[in-house]
């Protein structure tokens, strides 16, 4: 074999190891990504269990408040009504004007 040879099978060596680092490199870079999408799916499940326990607390706070409305409108106006007429109550006169006071 001539020189020229040896040279050719260097460079097909050469360009071989080159090619295991670069499949070695792109089997690295699709883990990652696996990873990375593994990672985005777990955050997005978070999400959604967020939002929906956002929208439970908010459709609780709602029945909340409207039992609570319901309560206030039945009892609300005897209730401020006793309070406000035993503050302010009057001593009780007599409408007959020939008494005296």
């Amino acid at each position: 074999m001539s020189s020229g040879d040896y040279s050719f099978l260097e460079i097909v060596m050469s360009m071989q190891s080159t090619m295991g680092e670069l499949k070695e490199a792109v089997n690295g870079l699709k883990e990652s990504r696996t990873q990375q999408t593994q990672k985005l799916d777990n955050i997005s499940d978070d999400i959604h269990t967020i939002k929906t326990k956002i929208y439970a607390a908010v459709a609780i706070f709602l029945i909340a408040g409207s039992v609570t409305g319901a309560i206030l409108g039945i009892f609300g106006k005897p209730i401020v009504e006793l309070i406000f007429n035993r503050g302010t109550s009057a001593p009780q006169t007599s409408s007959d004007p020939t008494k005296p006071r």
